[in-house]
């Protein structure tokens, strides 16, 4: 896509050479107006004259980035010249040639004040004109979001996980709490270490519910009834893990290993260990007409990998979809649910909310998935981690730092609210 940058102004320090070289063209390419600061006044005169003559726009500024007062100075004379500036790419860097021990102390001295203080020097010179410019300050971030009437504080949900108590003694009651806290929605697993009612009078926060479903009607009825009736304000089916086994419990099984997951299910005398049971294979698509009259609030398939699936969940009457690998243990060799996520996205054509999780660990990963057009991300592991250390403040720490880690992608690709994200943010048609 040529001309992305058209009408930016960007500022490329060290762009007389090297990385900062190839990204001047880059940006002057795209159309951007590029400001070259760097202090061998020869080289960036002479790549300002490359770009120039190959159609850009380039002008060189001679500056020591390391010098606050050359940086600001420089920074004036650009928005004196153009009266905006858009971007900065903090390239400039140094090397003093040496290698330890034979590095002076004069040397790393210099390598410090250019790698590390210039680096300091340029953002604070730059960012009111970054903001001026029409950027996004991460303090003012909304990342409010909205779901089947709830709003919460951000699209950063808790996926369901099992037997959280094995982890700390808070389990999922703390877990819960956290989410209160940090104003998102915790999904309650089907095998948690306590009683879905128990969970949801541990806060005032909302709740949902996850359920594998049986062949027993009755038992369905009964354990949704509870759960909806204890305040869950939606049930998430899960239809991802079929078999009875995990390939990787089978493969440590067979190299004489017994995980609990195995050898609770195993059959008590196995004649092969790559024996697959019956387990839920018996699903089928009707499931969910046997369901629906069960569920009185909105009702969710987790588990979609394409857009067949997609179709034929909306076909059968499903509120919503959280497209999940079951974060990579059902099959090894299955396609991440993050490079699938278009696909749902689009066979989806929003009349249904689509979710998803397995894989995430960062805040700016749920950015790409909310490019993609997820409308909320969940995470599992990550808030384990955080439960199982620290017990809820651990938990809550964590989502904390997802939070302010979205924020901060966020700001970064001039998005101000969750509604600003776009597909143009990501680039997945990579070579």
């Amino acid at each position: 896509m040529p001309n992305r940058l058209n009408g930016q102004v960007a500022v490329v320090t060290g762009g007389n050479s090297g990385i900062g070289e190839a990204t001047a063209h880059l940006f002057a390419k795209e159309g951007a107006k590029v400001a070259l600061l760097a202090r061998r006044m020869d080289e960036g005169i002479s790549v300002e004259d490359a770009i120039n003559a190959n159609g850009g726009e380039a002008k060189f500024f001679n500056c020591d980035v390391s010098k606050p007062e050359e940086g600001e100075e420089s920074i004036r004379n650009v928005v004196d010249g153009v009266g905006r500036i858009d971007i900065l790419f903090n390239n400039a860097g140094t090397g003093d040639g040496g290698n330890f021990p034979n590095e002076t102390n004069e040397g790393w001295e210099r390598v410090l004040s250019v790698n590390l203080s210039g680096v300091f020097y340029m953002s604070k010179a730059v960012w009111p004109h970054l903001i001026a410019s029409g950027g996004v300050d991460p303090a003012d971030v909304d990342t409010s979001t909205e779901l089947f009437g709830r709003t919460m504080n951000s699209p950063i949900m808790l996926a369901p996980t099992a037997r959280q108590r094995d982890l700390h003694p808070d389990g999922e009651l703390g877990m819960h709490r956290a989410a209160t806290t940090v104003g998102t929605t915790m999904i309650v697993s089907n095998v948690s270490s306590f009683p879905f009612a128990r969970i949801a009078d541990a806060a005032e926060g909302p709740l949902w519910f996850q359920r594998y479903a049986t062949r027993d009607p009755e038992l369905n009825r009964e354990v949704l009834a509870g759960a909806q009736e204890a305040g869950s304000e939606t049930i998430v089916v899960t239809i991802d893990q079929q078999a009875s086994y995990y390939e990787r419990d089978l493969h440590d099984r067979h190299l004489g290993g017994t995980p609990r997951r195995a050898r609770r299910r195993a059959p008590s005398n196995p004649a092969n260990p790559y024996r697959v049971g019956a387990g839920r294979l018996w699903y089928e698509w009707d499931l969910f007409d046997e369901l629906r009259p069960m569920c009185e609030v909105p009702m969710l398939a987790k588990g979609i990998l394409t857009g067949e699936g997609a179709r034929k969940c909306i076909e059968y009457g499903v509120d919503g979809i959280v497209v999940s690998n079951h974060g990579g243990r059902a099959l090894d060799y299955g396609p991440s649910s993050l490079e699938v996520l278009e696909e749902v996205v689009d066979a989806v054509a929003g009349r249904v909310p689509v979710l998803i999780d397995s894989g995430f660990r960062r805040g700016s990963d749920a950015l790409k998935a909310l490019a993609l057009g997820a409308d909320a991300v969940c995470f599992g592991r990550a808030s384990r981690w955080g439960l199982g250390a620290f017990g809820e403040p651990g938990a809550e720490k964590v989502l904390e730092i997802l939070n302010l880690e979205l924020k901060q992608a966020m700001a970064a690709v001039g998005c101000s609210t969750v509604g600003e994200i776009s597909r143009n943010i990501v680039r997945t048609n990579f070579p």
